[in-house]
């Protein structure tokens, strides 16, 4: 059973999503534990459990 503390708080998944949704070849991936986005099979960003957006810059 997961913990509510695992899982990204709704209004910072609800800004990220609006975020990928300005480019129209991106989807948000995974659920409320760890949505992130990804390319050719390689996550490029993440949303941690406290709402922060991370980059992968390789």
């Amino acid at each position: 059973m997961s913990n509510p503390s695992d899982h990204v708080p709704p209004e910072k998944l609800e800004l990220y999503r609006k975020l990928i949704s300005t480019h129209p070849d991106l989807e948000v991936q995974g659920g409320t534990k760890l949505p992130y986005t990804s390319h050719n099979g390689h996550m490029f960003t993440f949303l941690t459990k406290e709402g922060a957006v991370a980059l992968r810059l390789c």
